[in-house]
């Protein structure tokens, strides 16, 4: 029987949190599966994107904190 992988099996392996044989079945299906390599591809480029986001406040926050701690 073949195991049908889920999107939170995917993210589990992407982020190093699957098991040694969970990586190793989803690796083969990756391999036998575009679509599914296609899907995987997207959430590692959102994973990516995400880990070069910067967040940092506004400038009107930033201008506030500065009001305030001027007062």
């Amino acid at each position: 029987m073949k195991k049908t992988f889920t999107p939170t099996d995917y993210i589990s392996y992407l982020y190093g949190e699957a098991s040694v044989k969970e990586s190793y079945l989803i690796e083969e299906n990756l391999s036998n599966d575009w679509l599914a390599l296609h899907e995987f591809r997207m959430m590692e480029q959102a994973k990516n994107e995400l880990e070069v986001l910067l967040l940092q406040p506004s400038n009107r926050v930033c201008n506030e904190i500065m009001n305030f701690a001027a007062a």
